[in-house]
């Protein structure tokens, strides 16, 4: 049986393993964020005082009461959407958060609304979904807690991000015994066949194996323009031959260090049925902070939902 020491050892050997500044498939957005990473400290909390990534910002520790917290993310709901806190994905992220000592805060509520969109809108059942990107296991974390609609779920992410996520998941009390790291195509399977395995790690420089099975649907939030446009690229390509749905929620546009502008409508889309949007994400405009200036307003941000069935 694995246990989380065990696994966050794998994974600290491909972080050791991995070099950043030599690949030409990593960004100049995570060369810059990944240059002081220290694997013994993924979160940052020792030096920084509260839970911190660099590329990925922080969740909130605010000294608050959680329920006032709550009130406050209420109150700034884009109205339309606030059936959002009757749901039961919801529930599922406010006790996810609960458990990880942290306020329920914007990124945590916004996977609550992907996840209710989601089930409106393709109704998932016993499902492979594969999140790209995700950061501090915001979707992670509570797809595995809905185990009818997302029987496994399958994360692609740098080994850095999936070292933190394991923190969050530890504290969210996952059990290690039903997570597998994998890296190459025959593991993948095996692992996405096993039914005791319910989230499978996979290091983005391995993506190319998400080919090789079979995957109902992919979310990417936010992380998609942090990517070089040919892996970008390569993420479509597999989507698309996936026949799979799509959930995308991402800036209009993002400069990165190196002066590269990616843009969300010259992503590789392709012909797909849409299903929602393309549109601006009406979660993306304002949201409660732990910290001065206490609400965040947000760049233009668009989502839309796709399918290539």
């Amino acid at each position: 049986m694995d246990s989380y020491p065990s696994v966050r050892d794998e994974v600290e050997a491909l972080v050791s393993a991995e070099r950043r500044n030599d690949s030409p498939q990593v960004s100049a957005y995570w060369r810059q964020h990944l240059a002081n990473f220290d694997a013994s400290d993924p979160l940052g909390r020792r030096r920084a005082g509260r839970t911190a990534f660099s590329g990925l910002a922080s969740y909130s520790r605010a000294r608050v009461p959680r329920g006032v917290f709550t009130v406050a993310n209420f109150a700034v709901a884009p109205r339309g959407h606030r059936a959002v806190f009757r749901s039961p994905e919801y529930r599922v992220v406010r006790d996810v958060t609960r458990r990880q000592g942290r306020h329920l805060d914007f990124d945590a509520i916004k996977h609550a609304y992907i996840l209710l969109t989601l089930r409106r809108l393709v109704a998932p059942s016993d499902a492979t979904v594969c999140v790209i990107g995700d950061g501090f296991a915001n979707f992670v974390a509570p797809a595995l807690a809905l185990p009818a609609q997302y029987r496994c779920t399958v994360s692609v992410n740098l080994a850095e991000v999936l070292l933190a996520d394991l923190v969050l998941l530890e504290e969210a009390g996952v059990p290690a015994a039903c997570i597998r790291l994998v890296t190459d195509s025959a593991s993948l399977r095996s692992a996405v066949n096993d039914p005791s395995v319910r989230l499978v790690l996979l290091p983005a420089a391995s993506a190319e194996a998400l080919r090789t099975i079979r995957i109902d649907g992919f979310v990417n939030v936010s992380s998609m323009q942090e990517m070089t446009h040919d892996t970008i690229a390569q993420y479509f390509e597999t989507i698309r031959a996936s026949r799979a749905w799509f959930y995308c929620c991402n800036k209009v546009s993002k400069r990165l260090p190196d002066g590269t502008v990616v843009r969300f409508d010259e992503f590789p889309w392709g012909s797909p049925r849409y299903l929602l949007g393309p549109e601006p994400c009406p979660w993306y405009a304002r949201a409660v902070s732990g910290r001065p200036p206490f609400v965040t307003r947000f760049s233009p941000t668009m989502h839309a939902l796709v399918a290539y069935a």
